[in-house]
């Protein structure tokens, strides 16, 4: 053979080899560590155009990923109706990868379903063809949301696996109008909706260091722009994607932040008997305040170090933690939160089995019990809740249908109990029909119920312990220790109370943003109230007129005798309003009971003069509840845009406007005279 035609060959085997690989001819790259692969944050959002070319698919998800607590959020919307929630509705899904848990919510109705994550349990069991894959299609040859968002797994999607191999390309892109460094990864283990697990090339753009710097200033990640994946394998790289993640807005927060990862919507507000225990509010006070911090690095450090003490004390999973509220007054900071009922137990588990004779293959159980045919969740909590570590189950009916039971039977086909366990068994099962079930995540822990974790916390509390750490705007670390904590708060109540009167005299004015009443004006206070039943009790009030309220986030109720400006006076020295920042002070509003009777005053002298108040439903006020009869007052003011602050003072009157219309009467400027309306003569 001529060496022109080994050259030939072997520059043909080349070729081959190249193609093999994933490489094609005149691209220069370079192998990259691991470590040298652009890092990934922490916690980060994201917006993710998903395209399909096969399926002409277009969609958008924004991601919300939180490694360390091991949560993702997407919302969405799309534009093609698929299985499972079959809606075009804004939808929000929460994945809790920690305990292999989805929870799936409507965003315009109160709509909410739990799956399990099946696919982080049965995936470790499957290998990517070495050839191409072929197409499958569920659901009648529909896609489904599921899939998608399975593709849209941040660990996927953003992290390298061990066996991943990477190249950097020396060439410099200009994408989508950005300047882009490139990589290529090799990947033998991608998940493609419609394929499953596939080998695949992708091709990661991230936008230049130089560029970046440019527009957010120096960062110790980069920002992703696209990634094109195709098939790689033994017939060689497809030159078309399978699929293209385009990627915008990716934001990493300046300090640790808590994003909204409520499943409130998908867990009753009253025992159940899926939950069997309510949802549950605490308030935790700690001495201190914000000074020597920034506002906007203080309250997301402050609400994820008493959030991740609250799970650490308390033996909780981050999404049955809601709320994490902060507030503040003049001596103390505040966390407000509200603690979830466990989610049903049988979402821990994924069937894996189905119809296995009980007593086949020789699998051993260690505990069979007889349990009614609905309480399949209540067989999954006690896998869940027995030591040595249940991870196993099965389900089993009777072959001849005799029987409403079923069998539980604890560790089915697991491996031999540990020592001190009762001997295994397995002729029990002998003429029945099991499913069997295996535990998603395979964790020791099933977390307990609501008054244990609130116990924990509180022993916590009480013993000094409960402390977390923040750094200060000057770098230095200080440490907050809690005081004490109640359970008579509430979070996310629904304001839905009306008041027991609709005339005039139910009415209210806002009267003070970000305060509290206190000390001798407060005459009582109540717990776990909304806004309007806070409203409604003053007006219930029989003991004393109640004038005003104070109502929190938090459920906090105060009701007072003073009425609006009164409550800027002192009673011997000590103030009646505080500062607080999540409560409002409502007063009543008096002025409904009065008509304009004219925009001249009077001649004569009024029976009384009272200078300095702020509106005229201070004037109603006063004349309703003075010592004297009075049926009309005067209302004037000197205040104009130019000059705000102006004068503004009150005139009573005993006589009423309308009985005094045919004596003289004389204009004054930002005056006008108010009278009683004739069927509330007779008083408030």
């Amino acid at each position: 053979m001529s060496l022109k035609g080994k050259a030939v060959r072997l520059g043909a085997r080349l070729q081959l080899l190249l193609l093999l690989s994933g490489w094609s001819a005149g691209q220069v790259s370079m192998p990259v560590r691991p470590d040298d692969f652009p890092p990934v944050p922490k916690q980060f959002s994201v917006k993710v155009e998903m395209v399909i070319p096969d399926e002409k698919l277009v969609e958008e998800f924004m991601m919300y990923w939180d490694e360390e607590l091991n949560l993702t959020r997407f919302d969405y919307a799309l534009g093609k109706i698929m299985a499972p929630y079959n809606t075009s509705r804004p939808m929000k899904t929460i994945h809790d990868f920690g305990n292999g848990v989805s929870f799936n919510m409507d965003g315009t109705l109160p709509n909410c379903s739990m799956s399990p994550l099946g696919y982080l349990l049965t995936d470790a069991t499957v290998t990517a063809p070495i050839f191409r894959p072929r197409k499958f299609l569920l659901n009648g040859g529909n896609m489904t949301i599921n899939q998608l968002l399975r593709a849209l797994d941040p660990r996927q999607l953003f992290y390298l696996n061990p066996q991943d191999r990477v190249h950097n390309t020396t060439n410099k892109e200009i994408h989508r109008g950005i300047p882009c460094e490139i990589f290529s990864v090799l990947d033998n283990d991608f998940y493609i909706p419609g394929y499953g697990k596939s080998r695949v090339r992708h091709k990661l753009y991230f936008m230049s260091k130089e560029f970046a710097r440019s527009l957010v200033g120096e960062t110790p990640y980069m920002i992703p722009v696209q990634r094109t994946t195709s098939f790689n394998n033994l017939i060689g790289t497809t030159s078309t994607p399978k699929i293209i993640f385009n990627f915008f807005d990716f934001t990493v927060p300046p300090v640790p932040t808590l994003y909204d990862f409520s499943i409130s919507q998908c867990i009753p507000k009253t025992k159940t008997e899926m939950t069997r225990e309510t949802r549950e509010s605490i308030q935790i006070r700690f001495p201190g305040n914000f000074s020597g911090f920034r506002i906007d690095q203080f309250i997301p450090q402050f609400r994820r170090a008493v959030l991740k003490r609250i799970l650490a004390v308390g033996d909780l999973s981050p999404l049955r933690v809601v709320g994490m509220f902060p507030s503040q007054d003049a001596q103390n900071v505040y966390i407000t939160a509200t603690v979830l009922p466990r989610p049903p137990a049988q979402l821990l588990f994924v069937q894996m089995l189905q119809g296995v004779r009980g007593g086949a293959g020789g699998r051993a159980y260690t505990t069979a019990v007889d349990l009614p045919a609905e309480q399949l969740n209540t067989c999954a909590k006690l896998c869940t809740g027995v030591e040595p570590v249940c991870q196993k189950f099965a389900w089993c009916k009777r072959d001849d249908g005799t029987g409403t039971s079923r069998k539980c039977a604890l560790r089915y086909g697991q491996e031999s109990p540990a020592r001190g366990e009762q001997v295994a068994r397995m002729g029990e099962l002998e003429n029945y029909t099991c499913d069997v079930y295996q535990k998603i995540v395979n964790n020791s822990d099933y977390e307990g119920a609501v008054i244990d974790s609130l116990f924990k916390i509180l022993l916590e509390v009480q013993d000094g312990n409960f402390t977390v750490a923040l750094t200060s705007k000057t770098g230095n670390t200080v440490t907050l220790k809690a005081e004490d904590m109640r359970t008579d708060v509430s979070l996310g109540y629904e304001d839905t109370a009306t008041p027991s009167t609709t005339d005039s005299r139910s009415a209210f004015d806002f009267y003070r943003a970000q305060s509290i009443i206190v000390n001798a004006a407060a005459k009582d206070q109540f717990s776990k109230l909304s806004p309007a039943e806070c409203r409604r009790h003053c007006l219930d009030e029989k003991r004393f007129t109640c004038h005003s309220v104070a109502s929190c986030v938090h459920g906090d109720c105060v009701i007072s005798d003073l009425h609006g400006d009164e409550l800027m006076n002192t009673t011997n020295g000590q103030q009646h309003l505080q500062s607080h920042t999540h409560c409002v002070v409502w007063t009543r509003s008096w002025k409904g009971m009065f008509t304009l009777a004219s925009l001249l005053l009077p001649e004569s002298s009024p029976d009384m003069v009272i200078s300095g108040v702020s509106n005229e439903d201070t004037c109603a006020k006063q004349c309703l509840f003075n010592n004297f009869t009075c049926e009309s007052f005067a209302y004037c003011s000197s205040a104009t845009p130019q000059s705000p602050k102006g004068t503004r003072e009150c005139q009573l009157f005993k006589s009423h406007a309308f009985d005094t219309m045919n004596e003289e009467r004389v204009h004054k400027q930002g005056c006008w005279h108010l009278s009683r309306k004739c069927l509330m003569k007779q008083g408030p």
